[in-house]
């Protein structure tokens, strides 16, 4: 550990990285419910499996960006460096992820698979460009003094977009159909 960084900071770090993981696990066991010995990720809808991508790609994404901090400490950089490295490593993974994630949505509406909660979209896409336009200004050194806060505050965001895919997730109608295309 640096001892230029607040212990607090390393601390948060790591129990964000332990909420990570759990939301990871439980995303596995709600799969497992879900999905049934009968089943296979093949026979979900299109929408059931994006938001279950969506679910582990949070869940891991916040693990990852919960430790790259600390792995950039251990190579000794001072906390400066640090927290905007890391803000300008989640601010291209939100961004992409963002973009990515609009792009297979509209995907899905054209092939006639529409999101029966289309507010969550917008929410939570108003939420991810939020959370990326927050760490680059990080990473371009805006908020000096507030850097970990600023990060942190976007791994929360990260995180809670994570619940709220976990909840949509156990809500989203699981609905199966017969027809070809759908599976």
């Amino acid at each position: 550990m640096c001892e230029a960084e607040p212990v607090d900071a390393i601390s948060s770090l790591e129990a964000l990285a332990q909420v990570s993981v759990t939301l990871a696990g439980f995303s596995g066991l709600v799969v497992a419910f879900r999905a049934g010995s009968a089943s296979s990720l093949e026979t979900w809808l299109p929408r059931e499996r994006l938001v279950f991508w969506m679910l582990v790609a949070s869940g891991f994404s916040a693990l990852f960006f919960s430790l790259l901090p600390l792995a950039l400490l251990a190579l000794a950089l001072d906390p400066e460096s640090v927290w905007r490295i890391s803000s300008l490593a989640l601010f291209a993974f939100i961004a992409s992820a963002l973009v990515g994630a609009l792009l297979v949505n509209r995907r899905l509406t054209q092939a006639g698979h529409p999101s029966v909660i289309p507010r969550v979209w917008a929410v939570g896409a108003s939420l991810a460009l939020f959370a990326a336009m927050l760490e680059l200004a990080n990473a371009l050194g805006g908020f000096a003094s507030r850097a970990f806060g600023v990060y942190f505050l976007g791994l929360l965001l990260l995180l809670g977009m994570g619940c709220l895919t976990f909840v949509v997730f156990l809500l989203y109608p699981g609905r199966r159909s017969d027809r070809p295309g759908d599976a």
